[in-house]
């Protein structure tokens, strides 16, 4: 019995990080989605004529950079995540041929 208990205490000792991880990868997911979403927004609205908008993305991961490298559209300059779960303002650039997004 006691050695099935330290069996268990092992697997979830070496589990809990892996998890972790795993988590942190599915939130940089979220937010390379949400920047991508936002990124739209802005062209879109900037070809239809309201050249002043700018989004909002709320950060989802917990820490600063990327751990899994994310294809943004060309020209879409994204400033690295910090970490301490900030936001991203997405607008376009000031020569108006694409957007940032900056954190």
């Amino acid at each position: 019995m006691r050695k099935e208990l330290d069996n268990g205490a092992v697997l979830v000792a070496i589990s809990i990080p892996i998890f972790t991880s795993q988590l942190e990868k599915s939130k940089e997911a979220v937010d390379a989605a949400n920047l991508r979403a936002a990124y739209a927004e802005v062209m879109s609205d900037y070809v239809t004529g309201k050249t002043d908008t700018q989004k909002t993305v709320v950060q989802k991961q917990t820490k600063a950079g990327w751990s899994t490298t994310f294809d943004f559209p060309t020209g879409f300059t994204v400033s690295d995540p910090k970490d301490n779960s900030g936001t991203w303002t997405v607008k376009m650039k000031s020569d108006g041929t694409s957007a940032e997004a900056i954190n």
